[in-house]
């Protein structure tokens, strides 16, 4: 899931687009906005608490939107840049890490422009020796990603959203100088989409 946590996701997203239209009709409720069904896939550009220091995560979410905007589908989201772990002077190691999982959410709560959602699934993080970059470890692990966010001003077929959550990690074992600690953190989400409504 390291070298690409979001490649299913953006295959995902686009098999979504090109199978559903844009604007599904209910079977008996075609001229109801309320019983449209649509499609949307997004891009998502995180700041996150990592390890100790603050870093960069890039990602991609699909989902279909139902009525009343809840909306299921899948993300999955990876680390730019391996994090720098140091033992000391000159003895650092490379941590690289990336995750994914089943999405839903609320884009409007109370009809507000507030919504929540969740993300639940697993990760991957593994530790390398930067010199020659062999892999001294890697673990599995689960992620539980809750996240309150704020729908901006659509343009068009653009919708976007601002959130802040948490990444919560259970299960790293195997890791040498990494504990799930080092994998949990608070999240801003700046995602852009096409789709939806």
């Amino acid at each position: 899931m390291t070298g690409g946590a979001g490649t299913p996701c953006v295959a995902l997203a686009t098999l979504l687009l090109l199978c559903c239209p844009a604007r599904v009709a209910g079977q008996q409720n075609q001229g109801r906005p309320d019983q449209r069904v649509s499609a949307r896939a997004s891009v998502l550009y995180k700041v996150t608490r990592l390890a100790g220091g603050t870093h960069f995560l890039v990602g991609a979410r699909a989902a279909v939107v139902f009525a009343g905007g809840l909306e299921i589908g899948g993300a999955g989201i990876k680390l730019i840049e391996s994090v720098d772990i140091s033992l000391g002077p000159g003895n650092m190691l490379e941590l690289r890490t990336g995750y994914g999982g089943i999405t839903l959410s609320k884009t409007s709560l109370l009809g507000g422009p507030v919504g929540a959602g969740i993300l639940l699934g697993a990760g991957n993080a593994e530790v390398r020796s930067p010199p020659v970059g062999n892999q001294l470890g890697s673990d599995n692990f689960f992620v539980f990603e809750p996240e309150l966010t704020l729908a901006l001003p659509s343009w068009k077929a653009v919708r976007s959203s601002l959130g802040v959550g948490v990444r919560l990690v259970v299960g790293v074992d195997d890791l040498p100088n990494v504990r799930a600690r080092d994998l949990r953190g608070f999240t801003a989400t700046l995602a852009v989409g096409l789709g939806g409504r």
